[in-house]
């Protein structure tokens, strides 16, 4: 059944019915814990970055444009914040998203938390067909970051839809009892790019 959706409809348009969830109401809240985590300071700049992003047409900042794309809005929030993302893009091939993936799997920041973090780098598969072969085969096509995580586990991320622009959503992390094909199914990682030496 997912294949077929894939085949008849247009990219990233998935993206919709995967993200229930489109928009977040209230303050995010963010716990300092500067003592217990020396990257706190750097995790509430992400987030306050991100609240900058949400809503934008244009993620131009510091000096720098960023394509509107999820990747270039990952990017942006994170270049806001102080840290750059995309000085790795020339030592990789391959879409902003697998460039960043790869970048983050070389500094072995990558892990698969049952609970990521606020600044975590999310990375999904299959969140369209972009080899265009009917198949959900697709691997590293949408990147996201965690803006807040809630006391049940449900995520708040940044994302940029191509739809409905930059966004929050949110997701529950993957749930192997479930048959529902959601965010969270398609979610493939997290990275704590927020460790990466900032600028």
């Amino acid at each position: 059944m997912i294949i077929n959706w894939f085949s008849r409809h247009s990219s990233f348009a998935i993206l919709l019915i995967v993200f229930v969830s489109l928009g977040v109401g209230g303050c995010v809240t963010y716990q300092d814990n500067t003592a217990a985590n020396p990257y706190a300071e750097v995790q509430q700049k992400l987030v306050e970055s991100a609240h900058w992003a949400k809503g934008r047409t244009d993620v131009s900042c510091r000096g720098r444009r960023f394509a509107m794309d999820c990747s270039g809005v990952v990017s942006a929030i994170y270049w806001q914040a102080g840290i750059d993302l995309q000085s790795c893009y020339p030592r990789y091939t391959g879409n902003g998203v697998a460039r960043i993936y790869r970048w983050m799997e070389d500094e072995q920041l990558l892990y698969r938390p049952d609970r990521p973090v606020p600044g975590d780098v999310l990375f999904w598969d299959n969140s369209y067909d972009k080899n265009g072969n009917g198949r959900a085969d697709d691997i590293l096509t949408h990147i996201g970051m965690v803006v807040h995580v809630d006391d049940e586990g449900l995520v708040t991320y940044v994302h940029y839809d191509y739809l409905s622009g930059i966004i929050f959503a949110r997701m529950f992390p993957p749930d192997p009892s479930d048959r529902k094909m959601t965010a969270g199914d398609l979610y493939r990682s997290a990275g704590q790019g927020w460790k990466l030496p900032r600028q």
